[in-house]
């Protein structure tokens, strides 16, 4: 089983509000490495049932703000 099933983990993104957005990346490596490692520190560090939330929203006409929040301990300020 993979570690979100492993720690009863729930995925929270909308698919139909964001089924148009394009990224300009080199798609490799923000999937595989950028991606990848956010949302594995994000299962990591997240407690047993509950939830990460990916959301996304424009910051003006030409950047996007994708937001990954996990509901874990938290790092200190």
């Amino acid at each position: 089983a993979s570690e979100l099933e492993k720690k009863n983990l729930k995925i929270n993104f909308d698919y139909e509000k964001n089924k148009g957005l394009q990224l300009l990346v080199e798609p490799v490596s923000f999937k595989n490495q950028v991606m990848g490692n956010i949302i594995s520190n994000a299962i990591k560090f997240s407690h047993m049932g509950s939830h990460i939330d990916i959301a996304s929203y424009p910051m003006n006409h030409h950047y996007h703000v994708v937001e990954i929040k996990d509901h874990g301990l938290g790092m200190p300020q």
